[in-house]
């Protein structure tokens, strides 16, 4: 494992040189056709074949007419009659290029084909079918067919063997293109001068660079004006250097490798390639400034180039400057966010920052971007092992394709594992048993220098200082830049006062460490990580000391600050808290979280008198006190606005069944308040409700913005585990897992993901390690349960569930599962017991069918009217209050067929204070909501679609269409998903009624004392428009207005409902009293005029 620890921190870089040459084109597909040659033939035939061939001859003539005239259309009409006629090689001719130049390139392989079958010779067929499978990208078809054409006695044979040496060439296969061009005679060719460029071309690939300039050479004096060959020259120049240099950094001789890749640079100063190659060898110089001048000057020839960006992200790296490097990959991400090296960078970046879950998720992006790219997933693991997380460091390790690195990776992983239980034996001041655990760690490897280190500490704290001191000089013989190693050193010399040792290996850490201060970083981390925060302070001190304007350390040291800040808070040390969050902000900018939890600290301050009923809040809330728990957080949030409070009103209405309310409080927070902690906690509403692919695109938009956040991938798969993606929501879970390896429900997700999957080992090792995490969660030990159960072991099964019930007895789902297991057993009345219980905690409709189950046993054995009521009685509860629940037919059917009382009352559960009356329409009631509208399935109360409304509807209508009228806009949408297809502004004014009249919707608006009606299609064209100045007015659905006012009796003044004709019929009759409108039918109204 010698050298391993240096694969953590180096940065692996690629850069593939392409040469992109001038391409030679013959254009041999022209308008110029031969006249038909159908003519010699005939005189072979028989007459009345001859007299067919006559006429395929004078139809393809005038097919080849139409095809000169660009009329490919008529061309391949008369082509398709001559060969209906008699099939002739030119007449599948004409039909494959007619097709060809239509675009129909499979009809037109097809039409040569045949023409090939009849003339297996025929240069014209055989050229165009060539040019259609190069178009095609077919390339060993076109080899093929110019192989033939080559070997024909034809005059443009060289042509041919031309244009296959090409195709070979882009296929990279460079021995062979070059092999056929050599064989073309340069004197015999039209074009030498492109020949000589393709033979230079092949050179430069094959690296036979002495060979190329002479080609290139040739091409000049053939076309002294060909530019393209004095380039050529230039470029096999530069190509070169490049090999030389690149020789010369495959045997870490960096200097001379600058060298070629300046000469490569002196060659091509406007080639941005070489000075790539020329950064990265200053990099490894430790030239930093030159090779920042080298990207640079890279990137300011192409300005889009993505090795120089990263060259330049990298150089900042390795100086330390890693904030910098972090906003010069921020930039190039956002342009090029496929680009695996940026993600990994930046992975490194934050790593160095202290950010372990932020550089977690790049790494792993990388990784996914570029399944190939090992370096990610060496860094991932690098990074996992540092966080003492083995078990996931090798499930990453074992995704890598080298065997070899794979093993020896793994090695790695395993002799850190070794080596951190012996760590924590040693800490206790057990030497015994740490040291078996290095002998194993040894055992495994005997050139590992992290073995020896752990000795050397071993040996320290045992009080023998020389073993300790062999075992770091070994540490250090195996690598001469193993820091631990060095640090160990130091602490035996200072303990010993040896200062001459002390500042002859303080020296060498320092000049070690240089400008890098992440080592000591990493260790700082390490007492964060364990909460030693006196201890990581003087770690990040002690670094300000050495590097006064690393922004690195500096933000490190503000993170540890703001951390002890958020505890103190927690704490209700308010003066503490802030305290610390004025001194993260006199280290950073960098932490936008600063100004909002100093805000926090100081309401927390101000307000601390509302804790208490904070607390009683979250305890009635825990009980499911709902109603109860809304006003103290009502109280609460009015006097310190704090946003996780207006959160938990939100979530109290949506668990009382208020949904709009609820959606409404959370879609629309206070303002400065939305962000991602509401649209997470909306998201997750709408996922217990069902609406997966909402939800899903909701999650997906939070980890676009925050790829870090741990529970909205835990959602994540969560949708894929309903949606049985098992290998996806595993992937989740894992994601989850790797940014918070103490997120419980991650891993308990994980576990039924594994065992739907089938892997029932690895799925109870997933809830045994749950148990542990958390011994309080049920859930863990109740899904082990019910992999006993399902594995037939009942017993054990009643064990685990009794176990839960004593811990937590209002989990209802551990009587269910017990009562079930009576049931299977034939146990009914043990049964009984145990699901009577489970309906006195929770009354949901799995233990309303439970306890129906069993009942419905029992009655099959013994004649009890009681037990068929009580049957009766639950199935009406369940099809009544759950009609969205599988079991829901099950019990109508049940219900239905008892004669003395088949009614069941369907009723759908109100989200919220409905505006207007429900629109019954097809097999869906339409609800108004007002902030929002909802469609649900008439028979079972399931929602269909829903739509946030910004402005609320004052009325819907519906017909074919569903019709939305604000107060401003008129809007028609899609009965079936809600979908606004059409909107139009209304006039100023207040909405006062609205309907449906034939085709046309009826609006009246009143601006002042006056009204209007308005008419508008179903385009949402303005018809027209009459003043309203009667007592009621109605549209009916045969296409009429009716006006009705008080004028000398009753008047009613009847108009198309388009308003396009303002002349209306008038019908006057007597009446006396107050008018007032009934309904409507079809073709006429009704309204009562007094008592009549």
């Amino acid at each position: 494992m010698k050298g391993l620890n240096s694969m953590k921190n180096n940065i692996i870089f690629t850069v593939a040189l392409v040469l992109i040459w001038g391409q030679f084109t013959i254009h041999c597909l022209s308008k110029d056709f031969r006249k038909s040659q159908t003519q010699d033939a005939i005189l072979e035939k028989d007459s009345a074949t001859r007299e067919k061939l006559k006429r395929v001859s004078r139809i393809l003539n005038e097919g080849n007419s139409f095809f000169q005239k660009g009329n490919f259309e008529k061309s391949l009409e008369k082509a398709n009659l001559a060969v209906n006629t008699y099939p002739t090689a030119p007449g599948y001719y004409l039909a494959g290029v007619s097709e060809y130049k239509l675009g129909k390139n499979r009809d037109a392989l097809a039409s040569l084909k045949k023409g090939t079958d009849i003339d297996p010779e025929n240069e014209q067929i055989l050229l165009t079918l060539g040019i259609i499978y190069t178009a095609e990208g077919k390339n060993e078809d076109a080899i093929e067919v110019y192989g033939k054409l080559e070997s024909l006695p034809v005059k443009d044979k060289y042509n041919y063997s031309f244009k296959k040496a090409v195709i070979l060439k882009n296929q990279g296969k460079f021995e062979q293109s070059y092999e056929t061009l050599k064989k073309i005679p340069a004197e015999e060719f039209a074009f030498p001068a492109q020949l000589n460029m393709q033979l230079g071309d092949a050179a430069v690939q094959l690296k036979k660079y002495e060979e190329a300039e002479v080609y290139f050479e040739e091409a000049r004096k053939n076309n002294p004006e060909l530019l393209s060959a004095k380039k050529s020259a230039s470029i096999t120049r530069v190509a070169s250097a490049l090999e030389s240099g690149n020789q010369a950094m495959r045997k870490k001789n960096y200097k001379e490798a600058a060298s070629h890749f300046q000469t490569a640079i002196q060659n091509d100063p406007k080639n941005p390639t070489p000075y790539i190659f020329l950064g990265n060898a200053r990099i490894l110089t430790g030239e930093y400034e030159l090779a920042l001048k080298a990207f640079e000057s890279s990137l300011a020839l192409k300005s889009d180039y993505q090795e120089a960006i990263s060259g330049i992200a990298a150089v900042h790296y390795k100086t330390g400057n890693y904030r910098k490097s972090v906003s010069v990959l921020e930039k190039a991400i956002s342009l090029f966010p496929n680009n695996a090296i940026y993600q990994n960078q930046m992975g490194l970046n934050m790593k160095a920052l202290g950010e372990p879950a932020k550089a977690l998720v790049y790494f792993t992006r990388a990784r996914e971007l570029d399944p190939a790219f090992a370096e990610p997933v060496t860094n991932l693991v690098f990074l996992l092992i540092a966080e003492n997380r083995y078990k996931a460091a090798r499930k990453e390790a074992e995704s890598l394709k080298s065997e070899s690195e794979k093993k020896q990776i793994i090695s790695f992983i395993d002799i850190s594992e070794q080596i951190y239980e012996g760590d924590k034996h040693l800490r206790k001041g057990d030497t015994k048993v740490a040291k078996v655990f290095y002998e194993k760690a040894k055992k495994a490897s005997s050139e590992e220098p992290s073995v020896y280190n752990a000795f050397g500490r071993l040996y320290f704290i045992s009080g023998d200082p020389k073993s300790s001191e062999e075992n770091f000089k070994k540490a250090l013989s195996i690598n001469k830049q193993n820091i631990p190693a060095l640090q160990g050193l130091i602490r035996l010399y200072s303990s010993q006062k040896n200062q001459n040792l002390v500042s002859q290996y303080t020296k060498e850490l320092e000049n070690l460490t240089g400008n890098d201060p992440s080592a000591a970083i990493v260790l700082g981390r390490t007492y964060e990580d364990k909460k030693e925060y006196e201890k990581a302070e003087n770690v990040y001190k002690n670094l300000q000391k050495k590097f006064p304007n690393n922004e690195a350390v500096n933000f490190r040291l503000a993170m540890l600050y703001y951390k002890i800040s958020l505890e103190e808070n927690e704490k209700n040390n308010h003066d503490s808290a802030l305290n610390w969050i004025s001194k993260a902000e006199k280290l950073t900018k960098d932490i936008p979280e600063i100004a909002e939890t100093r805000k926090t600290i100081q309401e927390n301050q101000k307000f601390g008198i509302v804790i208490p009923i904070i607390q009683k809040a979250n305890k009635l809330f825990d009980t499911r006190q709902y109603e109860k728990a809304i006003p103290l957080y009502q109280e609460a949030f009015q006097k310190t606005g704090k946003l996780t409070l207006y959160i938990k009103i939100a979530e109290c209405h949506l668990a009382l069944g208020n949904e709009e309310k609820g959606i409404s409080m959370l879609e629309s927070p206070p303002p400065g308040t939305r962000n991602l902690q509401t649209r997470e906690a909306i998201n997750a509403f709408l996922l217990r409700k069902g609406e997966i692919d909402k939800a899903e695109a909701g999650f997906k938009e939070i980890l676009a913005k925050k790829p870090d956040s741990y529970y909205s991938h835990y959602q994540m798969g969560i949708i894929h585990l309903q949606r049985k993606e098992y290998e996806a929501s595993v992937d989740s879970f894992d994601r989850s897992l790797l940014l918070n390896i103490d997120f419980v429900a991650a891993r308990i997700g994980k576990g039924i993901s594994m065992y739907h999957s089938g892997n029932k080992k690895l799925a109870k090792e997933e809830f045994e390690t749950a148990m542990q995490q958390d011994s309080a969660n049920e859930l863990a030990p109740y899904n082990i349960g019910i992999i006993l159960f399902n594995d037939n072991l009942y017993n054990e099964a009643i064990a685990i569930f009794k176990e839960i019930i004593q811990k937590n007895p209002e989990f209802s789902d551990a009587h269910y599962q017990i009562s079930y297991i009576y049931y299977k057993r034939g146990d009914l009345e043990q049964a009984e017991k145990e699901i009577r219980k489970a309906l006195d905690l929770e009354r949901n409709e799995k233990n309303l069918f439970g306890l129906i189950r069993i009942l419905s046993e029992q009655k099959t054995k013994i004649t009890n009217p009681a037990i068929k009521k009580e049957i009766l009685e639950l199935g009406r509860e369940l099809a009544e209050k759950f009609p969205a629940s599988p079991h829901a037919t099950q019990a109508e059917r049940l219900v239905i067929t008892d004669e003395d009382n088949p009614v069941i009352l369907q009723s759908y559960q109100s989200r919220g204070k409905l505006i207007g009356i429900p629109i019954l329409i097809n097999n869906s009631v339409i609800l108004n909501y007002g902030t929002s509208v909802e469609t649900l399935d008439k028979n079972r109360g399931v929602r269909l679609w829903r739509i946030q409304t910004k402005t609320p509807y004052k009325f819907l209508l519906a017909d074919k269409r569903l019709v939305g009228v604000s107060e401003r806009k008129l809007e028609i949408m899609d009965l079936k998903t809600g979908l606004i297809l059409r909107e139009t502004m209304l006039p100023t004014g207040e909405v006062k009624k609205a309907n449906l009249s034939g085709e046309n919707i009826l609006i009246e608006i009143a601006s002042g004392k006056n009204s209007k009606i308005y008419s508008y299609s179903d385009q949402l064209e303005l018809n027209g428009s009459i003043v309203f100045e009667g007592s009621f007015w109605s549209g009916i659905k045969s296409g009429v207005l009716f006006s009705v006012a008080q004028k000398d009796g009753i008047r009613t003044q009847v108009y198309d409902s388009s308003l396009k004709d303002l002349n209306a019929k008038t019908i006057s009759q007597k009446g006396t009293g107050e008018l007032r409108f009934l309904g409507s039918y079809e073709t006429g109204i009704f309204f009562l005029s007094g008592k009549k």
